[in-house]
């Protein structure tokens, strides 16, 4: 065999391993069902779960949630967010973070208590589902759970990565409804 013909007889099993990888994957379909359950995928290969308390309640800790236009105002690392139709299931919104543009889509709206989207950016497929749990009238536990999926996805991105966004994503929602409140 020459080199050439080798060379291309890997670079045609590569193709077929990360072909073979996405079909083990959840299909979008099943994704999108378990998002509007308000779950995400648990055996996923990148997955994290964070949750924090806010000292404000949880119909203001939603507006700014769910105001997704306004998320690269609090929400350091994204830079612009273009939503498509009002906010509720079935809104679509793409948003670029940390220089990834990410099209997502709205799977489950219960105002005041949770919001959950699939996303798709280049190999990768994720559920996210945001509770909000109102403990008093002006202290809400906020949780914050996502799974990603997509072929070969943990060599260039791990569940530690996606932990150190999610308490990220945390700790910049506290500080804009704390801020908010206080004003």
């Amino acid at each position: 065999m020459t080199r050439k013909s080798t060379q291309r007889m890997t670079a045609i099993s590569l193709i077929i391993a990360c072909l073979s990888l996405a079909a083990c994957a959840p299909s979008p379909g099943t994704l999108s069902r378990l998002a509007r359950q308000g779950k995400v995928h648990a055996g996923a290969p990148v997955y994290a779960s964070s949750a924090i308390v806010i000292r404000a309640p949880a119909r203001r800790i939603w507006s700014i949630l769910t105001a997704f236009n306004q998320w690269p105002h609090w929400l350091h690392g994204v830079a612009r967010v273009e939503v498509y139709g009002p906010i509720g299931v079935g809104a679509t919104f793409v948003w670029t973070s940390e220089g990834t543009t990410i099209r997502s889509r709205v799977e489950l709206f219960q105002p005041y208590r949770a919001v959950a989207w699939t996303g798709r950016a280049s190999i990768a497929k994720a559920v996210h589902v945001m509770t909000l749990e109102q403990l008093n009238v002006s202290t809400t536990r906020v949780t914050s759970t996502e799974s990603m999926d997509g072929p070969l996805l943990s060599l260039f991105y791990s569940s530690r990565d996606l932990q150190r966004s999610e308490d990220r994503l945390l700790r910049n929602l506290k500080t804009a409804a704390q801020t908010s409140v206080s004003r």
